[in-house]
């Protein structure tokens, strides 16, 4: 299957801020059963968005009220998101049916570009590197069924998430890297974690 979905959105009355949001979705899969016991899938999404802003740049003191007047102090920003995501699975039925094994495996690759330029009162603009994050999971499950109402399960599963985010990078907790800020924990948000599960399901009124 093959599914597309896209907004634009525009801002026409604002000078400042949010101007514009456009993005747009895209997704596939394909479903294969080699025979009535497996199945085997495999899925690609694309999602992207594109923001448009605009701001004025101006310093504190005596100079903050000239300076936030003056169209000559404008900058705007683009901000650039996009998020290819890969995944697949499979399920296997075994024992005349009764025995259930599934695996699910994707990973996500975001990317954030922002592209500044101003006018001759902002100055130089030095560019800024791109944002990046990876999510992987990986998921296990088995479940037998000992009758029409009863079924036992066992399941792991394991996600990794990684970024390298430029302006968060090597900021400790209680670091001064941020001014004014003090973080009681590390602001890097890369993990993983692990899950065990053990269920039952008990099914009433068959």
């Amino acid at each position: 299957s093959f599914s597309y979905s896209a907004i634009d959105v525009k801002y026409g009355e604002s000078e400042m801020g949010l101007i514009s949001s456009k993005g747009s979705s895209m997704s596939a899969d394909v479903t294969v059963r080699p025979d009535k016991h497996l199945a085997l899938f495999v899925f690609y999404t694309m999602d992207s968005m594109t923001a448009e802003q605009a701001s004025r740049y101006y310093r504190g003191g005596g100079s903050k009220a000239p300076m936030s007047v003056d169209p000559a102090n404008n900058w705007w920003a683009t901000h650039e998101d996009t998020t290819p995501t890969i995944g697949a699975g499979a399920s296997m039925m075994l024992m005349d049916d009764k025995l259930d094994i599934g695996a699910y495996y994707s990973m996500s690759d975001s990317s954030t570009a922002i592209t500044l330029t101003g006018n001759d009162g902002v100055g130089e603009i030095t560019p800024l590197p791109d944002l990046k994050s990876t999510l992987t999971s990986i998921d296990v499950t088995a479940k037998y069924r000992f009758s029409d109402t009863l079924t036992f399960g066992l399941g792991f599963a394991t996600e990794t998430y990684e970024t390298d985010n430029w302006s968060l990078n090597d900021v400790e907790p209680a670091s001064e890297a941020i001014r004014e800020v003090i973080t009681l924990v590390p602001i890097e948000a890369n993990f993983t974690a692990n899950k065990a599960m053990v269920f039952i399901v008990w099914s009433l009124g068959r």
